[in-house]
């Protein structure tokens, strides 16, 4: 039953009882509500507490202010007022010390601080009878007050809030320490010379344009430093000497070594790494200059301890000039970078920190100098009279430590050195010489000649730094008089070289530690904690040692003379069974991490640890096809190049299976091709392709507009690609390439012509450099797919495609121009005076296009700098560097970048420049027909039939130019597959082509198909062959 009253509001329900009738989450409300108050509370009370701490602070900061300027002013009234308050005992003296150094921190900034600090100066200067009486005691509490009063001064001075500048407070304020230090032997210096180092920055650095400011201060400062550098010289060298320029401060004359300082120089330097390491770089170089400055002497005969004092700074510093210096001459660039200088005409250098600075006489004085001809010929002339063990390891440590520290003047280094010789008797010998000879006396030379290192013994003989670091020299060394000396003079001068006896002893030697460095050292850096000094020496000991085997093998490449199999490294030694599928592994691994890198999504948590097991199993075969690939024979680097195009083609086939038919096909490429218009249909086909251009393609020829007929099985790719190369290399308008008197390619020089120079337009540039990059993208092409094109290019070309040497040498400049080559090798040898005779300038001639030519300079004002005795090496190796470099790197460039596309360059870097010809081109070019007709199938005929019998004993008959003719005729290429005739693909084949015995033989050089009618005649067979293959008949003639 509903009970209506008429009201719509809810009725309200009181609680007088006082109880809570609430719910449990009014009841939690209630409990945060007074968690909270509490929490106020308790912030409240902290923050009261706080003030109260603050109030008393800053009261107690007030009081001592207050304080200080009562003492302050106590102070005045008895030691300035009217002539100032007499001192008659020590309790007054020491209680006048401590009032002014208590108000100190009031008084600097106070207008009137220097009345103060002068008065003080003048009591301090006037109680010496007192000073004594103190300092007499054996209480040494007043040598410890006099020592925190002078730390107090400085600290008040530099380094409180808001210090004056500069200025006569200060000089006063030194001349006081100085009065105290006549009588005080401070025994903690560290706490007072960084304080001197604050105050030396700050007088240069506000007083730069004052220079009798400077120079009072300089005074004072000089006296107080100069008992630190007998005492604790380590103090200054790392807080004073560091400063820019602080010998326009101070007198660099009292500091000068006594002969002590090189005793204590190593261990000195040890102990200061920690503070040295903590420099930037520029006080680093500073360092290095003051210190330079301080211990030597440009003006007096070099003494080892010198030379000692001089290592150690070098090592120990650990710095860089490049990083901080801009050298302001020119360079003419030879191979690996190099550059070739001469001697008496070296223009003038200037070195320059990357801070303001007008002039620093001293500073480029003390480390130029070390890289000056002088000092070389002094550290020499020391060495002729003591050439111990231990001074050959000093000097061989101070040049590679120089290197390091100015790695843009090491190739001075490397010609002072070069030009030096040591007297012993009858004999004389060359620095060379001397550093390599004296390393064979060490155990790693016999040792390392023998055998390959273990990784036990590379643990073992890593610490022989003194070894090591003669090593390194030695290659430094020798690898420069390579790069100088031309073939002939690595042939005959035996004075700047070494003898063939000794380069083959080298060799051997370098063989096993290549391969012990590369297979063995990564084991070792993995498995063991190795220093960081011995593994950036172990580093610069594997890189010299690469250079210098490299260097060897390419001059034995050029003229053969350590036989055929020297450089192959045994079975003993490396496991060829394993080792192509253990670096395709490799490979295939480093291209998924590639992958994987790219990848940002995938989780590679364990992947460190896995690579650094690869690092140290598998990893050093990748870098020996990589560094020394001459070690392993070239039939087994062919395998393992083809073994990574399968790779990649699997590879390739994984990534696109979208595109792939229904029987796991790869997709074709397909374009219609005009015959009348072969390249640049081509180029307009596939030039935009890129990578896909590694898909099979299909090519429909067209004859008059209308296509051919015939299914690609591959003979028309073939077909098509050689067609390109006839084309695009041989047969065009464009002129893309020319060739050597020896009929070998190489890009045209007029496109690397600088823009400034340049007859052509940008368009015409660009439009010979996209069909010059596309070639490199057939050639590619034909490298992956394994078709072999009649192209032959030059060697110096072929150089630039492995990567390792990025510029030609000298010597290569035979095989471009051997006239050219000729000339500038009878300039280097002319008895007669260069500059009179000759009249060269720094100039070469070259062709800007449209068959303009004009003069290049080959060096700033080149035009107006003649060439002379002394400059002829530059000159010549600068006409070497343009014409193999300069003016052929842009279109090199475009035609790798093409190359690129298809097959890594990488894979290149296998082979020397004779190697990639035959990858190109084929391999020997005497025919091995035992071979051809072991991979020979007949159509038609029987192996037995008189025709194919008469046939093979007519090829047998013909000479070598004939039978590569035919080859030709048959393959399109005069030469066999690299592997021999079971590689071409598809195989020889010799079809029955009818009885027409007029017929003259035909080929299908697409397919590698000979069309032989059955003469069955021998004679008949016979002429009508060589007539085919002598006239250049070819597909489907008749």
């Amino acid at each position: 039953m509903m009970n209506f009253s008429g009201q719509y509001r809810k009725t309200r329900n009181i609680n007088l009882g006082g109880r809570n009738t609430g719910t449990a989450g009014s009841r939690e409300s209630l409990l945060r509500k007074a968690q909270l108050d509490r929490q106020r509370r308790e912030q409240a009370r902290k923050e009261e507490k706080a003030a109260l701490h603050i109030q008393s602070y800053y009261r107690g900061k007030r009081d001592l202010w207050n304080q200080r300027i009562l003492i302050a002013s106590e102070w005045h009234e008895k030691y300035i007022e009217n002539g100032g308050q007499p001192i008659s005992n020590d309790y007054e003296f020491i209680k006048c010390l401590n009032e002014f150094q208590f108000a100190l921190r009031y008084l600097i900034h106070q207008s009137n601080l220097l009345d103060y600090v002068i008065s003080l100066h003048q009591i301090v200067a006037s109680h010496e009878v007192l000073f004594k009486d103190l300092l007499t005691e054996e209480n040494d509490s007043y040598q410890q007050f006099f020592e925190r009063f002078e730390v107090a001064i400085l600290n008040a001075l530099l380094n409180g809030k808001d210090v004056p500048k500069i200025g006569p407070a200060h000089l006063e304020s030194l001349n006081i320490i100085l009065a105290v230090n006549k009588y005080v032997n401070l025994s903690r210096p560290e706490r007072v010379v960084p304080l001197l180092s604050q105050m030396a920055q700050g007088v240069l650095r506000e007083l730069s344009g004052n220079r009798s400011a400077i120079e009072e201060y300089g005074v004072v400062l000089t006296e107080i430093l100069k008992p630190f550098w007998t005492s604790v010289p380590q103090l200054l060298i790392v807080d004073v000497f560091s400063i820019p320029n602080i010998f326009s401060l101070i007198s660099q004359s009292s500091f000068k070594s006594d002969g002590s300082i090189s005793e204590l120089t190593s261990p000195m330097f040890m102990n200061l790494s920690a503070q040295i390491n903590s420099l930037d770089s520029n006080r680093k170089l500073w360092l290095l200059a003051n210190s330079l400055s301080s211990f030597i002497s440009v003006d007096s005969s070099l003494t080892l301890g010198d030379v000692g004092v001089i290592t150690a700074l070098l090592q120990y510093l650990d710095v860089k000039i490049i990083e901080r210096t801009d050298i302001a001459y020119s360079e003419s660039e030879t191979s690996d970078h190099e550059t070739v200088r001469s001697v008496e005409d070296s223009p003038q250098k200037k070195m320059t920190f990357a801070f303001s600075s007008s002039s620093m006489p001293l500073h480029v004085k003390a480390i130029n100098y070390l890289y000056e001809r002088e000092f070389t010929n002094s550290i020499f002339q020391l060495l002729s009279k003591n050439l111990s063990a231990s001074a050959i390891n000093l000097i061989a440590t101070l040049y590679v430590y120089l290197i390091k520290l100015f790695p843009r003047r090491r190739k001075d280094l490397m010609l002072y050195l070069s030009l030096v010789t040591l007297s012993n008797g009858e004999t004389s010998s060359s620095a060379v010489h001397v550093f390599w000879e004296s390393f064979k006396q060490s155990n790693c030379y016999e040792e390392i000649s023998n055998n390959v290192l273990s990784q036990t013994r590379l643990v073992e003989l890593s610490g022989d730094f003194s070894s090591w670091t003669k090593l390194i020299l030695t290659f430094e060394l020798y690898s420069y008089w390579l790069i100088i000396a031309d073939d002939t003079e690595f042939w005959e001068n035996e004075q700047q070289g070494i003898s063939f006896n000794e380069v083959r002893s080298m060799s051997i030697f370098l063989k096993n530690l290549c391969y012990s460095l590369i297979w063995n050292w990564p084991k070792v850096e993995s498995e063991s904690r190795v220093s960081d000094e011995t593994r950036a020496i172990v580093t610069k000991l594997k890189d010299m040692s690469l250079l210098v085997i490299r260097q060897i093998y390419t001059r034995d490449s050029r003229r053969q003379f350590l036989g055929k199999d020297f450089w192959l490294m045994g079975n003993n030694v490396i496991d060829m069974e394993q080792f192509i599928p253990a670096v395709v592994e490799e490979e295939e691994r480093q291209q998924e991490a590639a992958l994987r890198a790219v990848d940002d999504s995938e989780d590679e948590s364990d992947i460190p640890t896995a690579r650094g097991i690869l690092k140290s199993s598998i990893a050093p075969r990748l870098e020996i096809l990589k560094q020394v690939p001459f070690f392993m024979p070239f039939d087994l680097r062919v395998h393992v190049f083809q073994a990574f195009i399968e790779l990649d083609r699997v590879r390739t086939q994984q990534t696109t299976p979208l595109s792939m038919d229904l029987f796991g096909n790869m997709p074709r490429i397909k374009a219609d091709i005009r015959r009348e218009n072969l390249f640049e249909d081509a180029y307009r086909n596939f030039a935009s392709a890129g990578p896909s251009f590694k898909f099979p393609i299909g090519v429909t020829f067209l004859s008059q507009g209308m296509p051919e007929s015939g299914i690609d099985g591959g003979g028309l790719t073939k077909e098509f690609l050689t067609s390109v190369c006839q084309e695009g290399f041989y047969e065009n308008d464009l002129d893309l390439f020319h060739s050597t008197k020896d009929h070998l390619l190489y890009p045209n020089p007029v496109f690397g012509v600088s823009r400034k120079f340049s007859n052509l337009s940008d368009e015409e540039l660009e439009y010979s450099l996209s069909r010059i990059e596309f070639l490199g993208q057939i050639v590619g092409k034909c490298l992956y797919s394994e078709i072999l094109v009649d192209v032959e290019f030059a060697p110096f070309f072929l150089l630039k495609w492995a990567g390792k040497v990025a510029r030609n040498s000298f010597d290569d400049l035979y095989s471009l121009d051997p006239e050219l080559y000729e000339n500038l090798v009878k300039v280097h040898k002319y008895p007669g005076n260069v500059e009179e005779d000759l009249n060269l300038n720094f100039v070469t001639v070259q062709e800007t296009g449209h068959g303009a030519h004009r003069s290049i300079e080959l060096r700033p004002n080149g035009e107006d700098t003649p060439v002379t005795n002394s400059n002829r090496l530059e000159y010549i190796h600068s006409i070497a560097n343009y014409k193999l470099n300069s003016v052929l790197a842009l279109q090199t460039n475009r035609f790798l970048r093409g190359m690129s596309k298809v097959i890594s360059l990488n894979w290149l870097s296998m082979f020397n420049a004779k190697e990639l010809q035959m990858l190109i081109s084929g391999g020997n070019s005497k025919i091995d027909l035992t071979d051809l007709k072991t991979n020979t199938v007949y159509g038609g005929y029987l192996d037995h039939d008189p025709t194919v019998e008469y046939f093979w004993q007519v090829v047998e008959e013909l000479d070598d130019s004939d039978k590569r003719d035919f080859i030709k005729f048959v393959t399109s290429v005069p030469k066999a597959p690299l592997l021999g005739f079971s590689q071409l693909n598809p195989k020889f084949a010799i079809r029955n082509a009818g009885s027409d015995r007029e017929r003259l033989p035909t080929s299908s050089t697409c397919v590698n198909l000979l069309k032989l009618p059955d003469y069955k005649n021998k004679q008949l067979l016979k002429e009508k062959l060589i007539y085919a293959i002598r006239s250049g008949a070819g597909f489907d003639l008749s």
